[in-house]
């Protein structure tokens, strides 16, 4: 068994011991070869960013791997560099830019949105919040919608402002 095999193997556990993190299997995933696994990383460092395997919370770092990757396979690699660009030139790489929910409520604001929204304009509503804004408020929100999508409502929000002529509808 060759190390890449093995590599994948470690990366296969099912975590009957301990469960393996997002970013121990995207890594082992890496090492092995997956060519999904290294498109990831490969788009994710295309825009300046790199995988943050152990969470540390650093500038210009990605530490919410999983929920990544999940973009990263919904929207295909040029629409989830778009939305890592999009995070990134709002808040310049800072640690709390890049968390699950930010990520999340982005991600699913491009892809709703594709053709519509213009990304300058979105960049700059995201610079008047704090990174943290999208979190505080989804979680404050008294808003009966599921997951990510109290998230997208903070985005769509913050997007629309108080424009009448910018205005994108509510699709979700």
């Amino acid at each position: 068994m060759s190390d890449k095999d093995e590599a994948l193997l470690f990366a296969q556990q099912t975590g009957a011991s301990a469960k393996l993190s997002a970013g121990v299997k995207i890594r082992a995933r890496i090492f092995g070869g997956d060519p999904e696994a290294i498109q990831f990383k490969d788009a994710t460092e295309a825009v300046g960013l790199r995988l943050d395997y152990g969470q540390d919370k650093g500038k210009k770092r990605l530490p919410c791997i999983s929920t990544a990757y999940t973009a990263f396979q919904k929207l295909g690699a040029e629409r989830y560099m778009e939305m890592l660009q999009v995070i990134l030139d709002a808040w310049n790489g800072a640690p709390d830019s890049f968390r699950r929910e930010n990520v999340q409520g982005i991600s699913a604001f491009v892809d709703l949105y594709h053709d519509e929204y213009d990304p300058k304009r979105l960049v700059s509503r995201l610079k008047r919040y704090d990174p943290l804004h999208i979190y505080r408020e989804g979680k404050a929100s008294g808003l009966n919608l599921a997951g990510y999508k109290k998230y997208l409502n903070q985005v769509w929000l913050m997007y629309n402002g108080s424009s009448r002529k910018n205005v994108l509808p509510q699709k979700y």
